[in-house]
C-alpha cells in the first residue's frame, strides 16, 4: 500500500538529521519528562501532516527509537486532529496499527490516547451508510483504488454489516454480488445478527442473497435461521431449496440435516429450549445485547437494545413460533411456544406486574387452553429456570383450577413450584393454590403455610454452619458475616437441619464434610424431603483430596457444590464468594420485599377469615406473624391471622404489641383480635403477660381500645361476686343528662 512507499523514503533520509525540540511545547497533552535530553530525528524533513507522523511514530518504533516516536505521538495528538482524518488514518493504516501503539509500554500513555480518538470516531462516523456505500461503489473501480477499499470494509467488521446486508439486499446497478458475500463472509460470525434478521425479508430475491451470504460464513448458529425458512410453505420454492442447500453445507456429510418440516421443527425446539435456558439463569445487571430486526418498508436491518436475558427470550420465542407454524399439531411446541411467550410477556411487563387481558393477548389465549398446557408450561419454566414464564403460568392457573386438581397432574406441577428457588415463583404459587379454595387437610397443604409465613420473617440474610470444629466453624461464619449474612453455627448435622427447617432461618447452609461422613447423601436427601429447605443452597466443604468423590455426589444435587477447605488465608473465601452467589437468587428489591410481605399477610389472614385452618395450619405462620406485628402496615392483618392460632405464645404476642405500644396507630385492630383470640380459646397467657393483660383493661391505652377489651372481662367471669364488683361500678352515676 501507499503507507510502505512512504516509509521506504523516510527510511533513506537517516543522512539528513533534523531537530524536534519544537515538539517539546505540548499543549493539548502531557509534555515529554522533563530533564530528558531531546534526540535528533535521522528524517530529512520533519513530518507535519497526521498521516506523516503517524509513518514517522511507526518508522522511529521499528528503528528502537521509543522517545522520538513518542515525540511524534505527541505532535499527532497536539494537532487534535478531527473525525475525518482519524478515519482516513484508520483506513489506510487498519485498526491494528492503533491497537499495537495502545499495547506499547513505550509509547505510554500517547499511543492509548489515539487510539481511543481513533476508536471514538470509528464509534460516531464509522456505520455512516453513505461512508460505506462509498466504499462498495470503489470496489468496481481500478484494482488500486477496489484494494484499499475491500480492506477498509473487511476491517471495520460489525460496525460496517448493517450498510453491508442492506447493500446486499438492495443492489445497486453495476454491484458484484459475489464481492459484497466474500467481504461479509471475511468478516464472519460478527456480521451473523443483521444477515439472520434480514433472512425474513419477504422479497425472496433478497433472502436468497442473504441466504449465501450465511452460507459463505457456515457457522453453525445459522442452521436455527436456515430452519425457519427451508420449510415453511408460505416461502418461495427456490428460496427454501437453497436454505436447506445452505444448512446441508454448513453441518456437512456427518451432521444432521432436516428432512422435513417435523424434523425442523424439533430442530427449532431445542434451539428455542435452549435460549429459554439461557434466558432463566440470566443475571441482571450485565450489559445489554444488540438484537437485529428487519423492516421490509425501509428494506434493512435495526438495532434494539435489551438486556441478555429479553434478548435470550425474544429468539426463544422466534424458534418456537416457527416451530408451532411447522407442526401445530405437536404438544411440545405448543408448550414451548406458551412457556416462551409466558417469558418474553413477562420481561415486557416487569415481573410480578400483571399481563396485559383482553382478546388475543397471551393471557386470554392461555386461560383458553386450558390448565393442563398451562401446567405443562410451568413445568417447563420450572425447569429451565425462567421465573418470568412461572409466574406467567401460575397467573393463569389461580384462575381457572380448582380444589379437586390438586391431586391430578396440575396439581403435581403446582406441588412442584413450591420448590422453585425463586421466592416469587412461591409465593405465585401459594397464592394459586389458596384460590382453589381447598375445605379439607391436604397432605401437602403446609407447605403453603410455611411460604407465607417465611416471608414475614427477618429480612436479614442467614446462613447455617454446620461444623464439628468450633475453631474452623467461626473461622467460616467470620467470612459469611463479611459477605452480609447473619450465621447460626451447630456442630451437629441434626442440629443444622433444625436450625435451617425448623426455625425457616437458612438462606443457605455450609456442611462441613465431616458432620456427615458416611452419610452425605442421608443429609442431603433430608434436605431435599423438607419443603422448607428442598430449594436451599447446600455447600458441602473439606479436604481437597476428596473432591471427586463427593462432587459425584453434589452434581445430582440441585444447588449443591462442594468447595475445598484450606486455611491460607483468603483462599476459601475466594472459592465461596461467587458460588454462594451464583446458588442464591439476585435478592429482592426493597419494594419487592414489601410486596411480598404484604402478600403473605394478607393470605395469611384470609386463611383465618375464611376459617380454613383445618386445611392451612396457620400456627406453622407464627413465628413469621409474631415478628410482623411491629410493622405498621402488616400488624392488622398479622393480628387476625394470630387470632386464629391456638397457642399462648400466639395470644402474648398480642398482648405485647398492645401493652407496649409498638404500633399505636393499629391499637384498635390489634385488640380486636385479642378479643377473638380469647373467646376462641380462652385467656392462655400466665405470669408477667397474664398481669400485662389484667393492667390493659384496667389502664387501656385509649378508651376506644377499653371498650373493645371489656368483653375480656364478661368472659371470664362467670361467677355472681365478680359480676357485682363489675356492676358496682355504675352505682352513683347521674341518671339525667348533665346541664351546662
Amino acid at each position: 500500500m501507499r503507507r510502505s512507499a512512504r516509509l521506504t523514503i523516510l527510511a533513506l533520509s537517516f543522512l539528513l538529521p533534523a531537530s524536534i525540540s519544537s515538539m517539546a511545547s505540548a499543549q493539548n497533552t502531557d509534555p515529554l519528562p522533563s530533564g530528558e535530553a531531546l534526540e535528533e530525528s535521522p528524517l530529512l524533513t520533519e513530518p507535519e501532516t497526521p498521516t506523516a507522523l503517524l509513518d514517522a511514530v511507526d518508522l522511529m518504533t521499528r528503528l528502537g527509537r521509543p522517545r522520538l516516536a513518542k515525540a511524534y505521538l505527541q505532535q499527532l495528538l497536539e494537532a487534535d486532529p478531527d473525525d475525518d482524518t482519524l478515519l482516513k488514518l484508520r483506513d489506510e493504516n487498519g485498526p491494528a496499527v492503533f491497537a499495537k501503539l495502545a499495547n506499547n509500554r513505550d509509547l505510554a500513555p500517547y499511543g492509548g490516547r489515539l487510539a481511543d480518538r481513533v476508536t471514538e470516531a470509528f464509534r460516531r462516523r464509522g456505520s455512516d451508510p453513505a461512508r460505506i456505500n462509498s466504499f462498495i461503489d470503489d470496489l468496481q473501480k481500478d484494482p488500486s483504488v477496489a484494494g484499499p477499499a475491500r480492506e477498509i470494509l473487511i476491517s471495520g467488521r460489525e460496525t460496517v454489516v448493517p450498510a453491508l446486508v442492506a447493500r446486499l439486499a438492495n443492489p445497486r446497478p453495476g454491484d458484484d454480488i459475489s464481492d459484497l458475500v466474500e467481504i461479509l463472509g471475511r468478516i464472519g460470525e460478527p456480521a451473523l445478527g443483521p444477515l439472520h434478521a434480514a433472512l425474513t425479508a419477504t422479497d425472496p430475491n433478497a433472502a436468497g442473497r442473504i441466504v449465501e451470504a450465511v452460507r459463505r460464513i457456515g457457522s453453525s448458529k445459522s442452521v436455527p435461521y436456515l430452519s425457519m425458512i427451508a420449510f415453511t410453505p408460505e416461502r418461495a420454492p427456490g428460496l427454501k431449496i437453497n436454505a436447506r442447500a445452505a444448512i446441508s453445507d454448513i453441518v456437512g456429510k456427518d451432521g444432521v440435516v432436516p428432512r422435513s418440516a417435523a424434523d425442523a421443527s424439533r430442530l427449532l425446539i431445542d434451539a428455542a429450549l435452549q435460549r429459554f435456558e439461557q434466558a432463566g439463569r440470566a443475571k441482571s445487571g450485565a450489559e445489554d445485547s444488540i438484537v437485529w430486526v428487519w423492516s421490509d418498508t425501509a428494506r434493512g436491518v435495526g438495532a434494539v437494545a435489551m438486556s441478555p436475558a429479553r434478548a435470550a427470550s425474544y429468539d426463544a420465542v422466534r424458534f418456537a413460533e416457527e416451530a408451532f407454524r411447522l407442526t401445530p399439531e405437536s404438544r411440545q411446541a405448543m408448550v414451548v411456544f406458551l412457556a416462551t411467550s409466558f417469558s418474553l410477556k413477562g420481561r415486557d411487563t416487569g415481573l410480578g406486574k400483571p399481563m396485559p387481558t383482553g382478546p388475543g393477548t397471551v393471557f386470554d389465549i392461555a386461560l383458553s387452553v386450558g390448565p393442563q398446557l398451562n401446567a405443562e408450561a410451568l413445568d417447563l419454566a420450572l425447569k429451565f429456570g425462567d421465573a418470568y414464564a412461572a409466574t406467567g403460568a401460575l397467573s393463569v392457573l389461580s384462575r381457572n383450577t380448582r380444589a379437586s386438581d390438586l391431586d391430578t397432574t396440575v396439581g403435581r406441577s403446582l406441588l412442584a413450584a413450591l420448590d422453585s428457588s425463586s421466592t416469587r415463583v412461591r409465593l405465585g404459587t401459594a397464592i394459586a393454590i389458596l384460590k382453589m379454595d381447598l375445605d379439607e387437610p391436604h397432605p401437602e397443604a403446609h407447605r403453603v403455610v410455611d411460604i407465607l409465613g417465611r416471608q414475614l420473617r427477618t429480612e436479614e440474610k442467614t446462613a447455617v454452619i454446620v461444623d464439628p470444629n468450633p475453631s474452623r466453624a467461626a473461622t467460616v461464619a467470620g467470612m459469611l458475616n463479611g459477605m452480609g449474612y447473619m450465621t447460626i453455627v451447630r456442630s451437629t448435622g441434626n442440629g443444622g437441619f433444625t436450625a435451617a427447617a425448623e426455625q425457616s432461618s437458612g438462606d443457605i447452609t455450609l456442611l462441613n464434610l465431616n458432620v456427615s461422613r458416611p452419610t452425605l447423601r442421608t443429609m442431603l436427601a433430608a434436605f431435599r424431603a423438607d419443603s422448607r429447605t428442598k430449594a436451599m443452597p447446600i455447600i458441602v466443604y473439606g479436604p481437597g483430596e476428596l473432591r471427586n468423590r463427593v462432587e459425584a455426589i453434589t452434581s445430582r444435587e440441585e444447588r449443591a457444590e462442594y468447595l475445598t477447605y484450606t486455611d491460607v488465608a483468603g483462599a476459601f473465601l475466594r472459592q465461596l464468594r461467587p458460588v454462594a452467589r451464583e446458588l442464591q437468587e439476585e435478592p429482592a428489591s426493597p419494594e419487592e420485599r414489601a410486596e411480598f410481605r404484604d402478600a403473605a399477610a394478607f393470605w395469611l389472614a384470609r386463611i383465618a377469615l375464611t376459617g380454613r385452618q383445618n386445611a392451612y395450619p396457620l400456627q406453622r405462620a407464627e413465628p413469621g406473624l409474631r415478628e410482623a406485628l411491629p410493622d405498621v402496615k402488616l400488624a392488622p392483618n398479622a393480628a387476625f391471622a394470630l387470632a386464629a392460632v391456638p397457642t399462648p405464645s400466639a395470644q402474648g404476642a398480642l398482648v405485647d404489641a398492645l401493652s407496649s405500644q409498638q404500633v399505636p396507630e393499629v391499637d384498635e385492630d390489634i385488640s380486636r383480635s385479642l378479643v377473638e383470640h380469647i373467646k376462641r380459646f380462652g385467656v392462655l397467657v400466665e405470669g408477667v403477660r397474664e398481669k400485662a393483660l389484667k393492667d390493659l383493661i384496667k389502664n387501656p391505652p385509649s378508651r376506644e381500645v377499653g371498650t373493645i377489651l371489656a368483653p375480656i372481662l364478661g368472659l371470664e367471669n362467670r361467677d355472681l361476686d365478680s359480676n357485682s364488683e363489675q356492676l358496682e361500678q355504675l352505682l352513683g352515676q347521674p341518671l339525667l343528662p348533665q346541664g351546662p
